[in-house]
């Protein structure tokens, strides 16, 4: 088969879902082939479909690095908090026990804390949580450190809509609450259980000490 043999099949193939066929992925590639033509052309050598595909897969290799890299960065963007448009949609999970019982919480529970949201550390959307930062203010259970990396199901997109865990708020930047939780090693955060108990707001030192009796009353 000749040179010219191989290009006429190139030519009358159809095209293959993918990247390459989208608007904005056709554009890509339409520059990855450009690139990889380039040198032969500019020699004033004959380039065939052949040649500019072999140079574009390294090419499309380093492309495809550059667009992940980008989608990487926006992706750690200004974690202070989103304002919120009021929508509030809440996300479907399964319990492994009852959510409703502070005292069941407390025995599926291995720490437990009062603690100031000062800042958030982590959103991931994909998944559906949000990490903050906790300053720690009184322990109940467990030996939570001074800083609390504390993980709540739910998020704020970038629409403003509120994604929250059943009987559960999202926490409030500046807020205090107590929170029940699991330590989760592996990644170094507390994991907030779901329902009412996992996080209750407290206004004042009054509220503090009334929730920690009645959580620690519960464990009992």
């Amino acid at each position: 088969m000749t040179e010219d043999d191989l290009d006429q099949r190139i030519r009358s193939q159809r095209p293959r879902p993918g990247w390459a066929t989208s608007h904005s992925g056709a554009a890509v590639l339409d520059r990855v082939l450009k690139t990889a033509a380039g040198p032969a052309a500019a020699r004033g050598r004959r380039v065939t479909p052949i040649r500019v595909l072999a140079a574009a897969a390294a090419a499309a290799v380093v492309v495809a690095g550059a667009v992940v890299g980008a989608r990487e960065l926006r992706s750690g963007d200004d974690l202070s908090a989103r304002p919120t448009n009021g929508t509030t949609e809440t996300i479907q999970q399964g319990y492994a026990y009852d959510v409703i019982s502070l005292p069941v919480v407390m025995a599926n529970t291995d720490t437990v804390f009062a603690g100031k949201v000062v800042g958030i550390a982590a959103r991931d959307e994909s998944d559906g949580w949000t990490t903050y930062r906790v300053q720690l203010l009184r322990t109940v259970k467990g030996t939570p450190p001074d800083e609390v990396q504390t993980r709540q199901r739910g998020y704020i997109d970038e629409n403003g809509t509120s994604h929250i865990g059943d009987r559960q708020p999202l926490v409030e930047i500046g807020k205090i609450y107590m929170f029940a939780t699991n330590h989760e090693s592996a990644q170094n955060v507390y994991t907030v259980a779901p329902g009412l108990h996992g996080a209750r707001q407290a206004a004042n030192d009054r509220q503090i000490a009334e929730l920690a009796t009645q959580y620690a009353k519960a464990a009992r």
